[in-house]
């Protein structure tokens, strides 16, 4: 039950005028749109993010997720955080209707790290296809927490530095560096 993005986020967390104070870049007399601002923007910020979702297990920006199963679990854990919301829960019913479950038929546990969707009363049986059901639900911040934007800050200025596979420099890792700020917010203790 791996989770897959509907929508991803459309308003990173670092923005471009963000990024440019980070990287020190000077922006006086640079065209518009400079290669700097390409990259940045088309790999660099949106590389930082996903870097940071992937060691925590969080989401630094609004997205859409869906989850497909064969049935309804008692339980169904929404793996990814900060939670925002049910978009929508649909299923097969047993006989093969598409059917949608309205928010009085479930609820979301929010007491523990992960959510978890739980039944009001029962789940309803399905056709029990491979993808009769399907919940989805949006993730994410409205404001990212600071310690994880500097983290993120620090990957993206790491990568604008380093942008080839091979360095011919001795590199050291910053003791208060990229991990010390994000480890906090990691949500399952089996990530690196």
């Amino acid at each position: 039950m791996t989770p897959t993005i509907l929508t991803d986020v459309t308003d990173e967390p670092i923005s471009l005028e963000l990024a440019w104070a980070h990287l020190a870049i000077d922006t006086e007399g640079s065209p518009p749109e400079s290669a700097f601002d390409v990259w940045l923007e088309q790999v660099g910020i949106p590389g930082a993010r996903e870097a940071a979702e992937n060691f925590t297990g969080r989401a630094f920006g609004v997205k859409t997720y869906r989850i497909v199963m064969t049935e309804f679990d008692d339980e169904i854990e929404l793996p990814i955080v900060p939670f925002r919301d049910i978009e929508e829960i649909t299923y097969r019913d047993e006989d093969g209707v598409e059917q949608t479950l309205g928010t009085g038929d479930f609820e979301v546990d929010e007491s523990g790290l992960i959510p978890v969707l739980k039944p009001t009363d029962s789940w309803p049986a399905t056709d029990g296809s491979a993808n009769a059901v399907t919940i989805d639900f949006s993730v994410g911040y409205d404001s990212v927490p600071k310690a994880a934007l500097w983290g993120m800050l620090l990957l993206l200025g790491h990568a604008f530095k380093n942008r080839e596979a091979i360095t011919d420099k001795q590199a050291f890792e910053m003791p208060l560096g990229v991990e010390a700020l994000l480890r906090p917010y990691r949500v399952k203790l089996g990530m690196a």
